[in-house]
């Protein structure tokens, strides 16, 4: 009994951009060629990627870094914004180390060689792909900001007595923390005021294991959970109105990236059986 055919398999919705339409209708046949790819639309910049990624939904977009009116680079974060189970793919001359970097803190989770040649576009697309989802403990990537520093140093002040009361205090949460979150925990406030206390406006990227993040934000709910009056025993209180400004920034970055890396891992499970 033969296998199934492409035609038979469930197709990947790609959204192609680029500034250069010849380039974009070679993508379009190499990736209808292939069977494995449907092309739902085109761009040909950051501004139309971002709109027809709100619109259309896509499961990849291949990315041209270089383009008028908005750039790659600057359309990639509204595009995982917009679209956060798209898988985004930087397609670019300048892949270097410096570009590779700066394409995955912005949420790409590959980036691809233009002056390779499209002959084997198709190929070098599905493998960067499958590798960006083969291990699903590959990091989340969290970007915050920009933020008023003020309002950032406010809540991050107000936290880390929070956190130094739960230390002491192992008890007033409903479960226990375990101590190294609160390391975890103390080493990213003294990250964030370093970055607050030397810009007007806050803004952070890192990449952590899913693992990690996911303790950390339960150890946070945890805190969360604390009762008002406890809290006020300790002689504490939960910040001001100006200092949510940063929590609600915090909390927004990291639930989206941790949705856009489930959607990844998403993607992966559904296609994974077919393309082996």
């Amino acid at each position: 009994m033969s296998g199934p055919t492409a035609a038979d398999q469930e197709r990947v919705r790609v959204l192609v951009v680029d500034d250069n339409p010849d380039l974009r209708v070679v993508i379009r046949l190499m990736l209808d060629m292939d069977g494995r790819f449907e092309v739902i639309g085109e761009a040909e910049d950051g501004v139309q990627a971002v709109a027809l990624s709100d619109r259309l939904q896509p499961d990849v977009v291949l990315l041209d870094r270089s383009m008028p009116r908005m750039t790659g680079l600057e359309a990639l974060p509204e595009i995982c914004s917009v679209a956060p189970r798209a898988a985004v793919v930087l397609y670019t001359s300048e892949a270097d180390e410096r570009v590779y970097q700066a394409a995955l803190g912005s949420g790409a989770v590959g980036v691809m060689d233009k002056t390779t040649g499209v002959a084997e576009l198709a190929v070098r697309l599905s493998e960067a792909l499958v590798r960006s989802w083969a291990d699903p403990a590959a990091d989340v990537v969290v970007k915050v900001g920009p933020v008023p520093s003020d309002a950032a140093l406010e809540w991050i002040d107000n936290t880390c007595r929070i956190v130094a009361a739960v230390r002491e205090h192992p008890d007033v949460t409903d479960v226990p923390i375990d101590p190294q979150v609160l390391d975890a925990f103390e080493d990213y406030l003294r990250a964030w005021r370093g970055i607050a206390e030397t810009k007007g406006q806050f803004v952070w990227a890192a990449r952590a294991a899913p693992d990690a993040v996911h303790r950390l934000v339960d150890a946070w709910a945890a805190m969360d959970r604390i009762a008002d009056e406890r809290l006020q025993a300790l002689g504490l209180d939960w910040s001001s109105p100006r200092g949510r400004l940063f929590f609600q920034a915090i909390t927004h970055a990291v639930l989206d990236a941790l949705q856009h890396h489930e959607a990844t891992l998403a993607l992966a499970r559904r296609l994974q059986p077919q393309w082996g």
